[in-house]
């Protein structure tokens, strides 16, 4: 997503139309956030993973709202 960020969205902002751009691309950043968040949650609970103990439903469910953007 980065890549297509930096090297798709930006520079196709000076080229194409707002519409088009919007089309295209109108969620790629807020999906990245919420990838980097998704990613970030799941790092800090499998740091201190303990196989009885650790659940990471929570997770996903404080998450779930942002996957219809996909």
């Amino acid at each position: 997503l980065e890549i297509i960020i930096e090297f798709y969205s930006k520079p196709l902002r000076s080229l194409a139309t707002p519409k088009l751009i919007i089309g295209l691309l109108s969620n790629i950043e807020v999906i990245l956030n919420v990838n980097r968040e998704l990613l970030r949650s799941l790092d800090e609970r499998l740091s201190s993973w303990n196989e009885e103990t650790t659940q990471i439903g929570d997770v996903f469910i404080r998450t779930a709202p942002f996957f219809k953007l996909y």
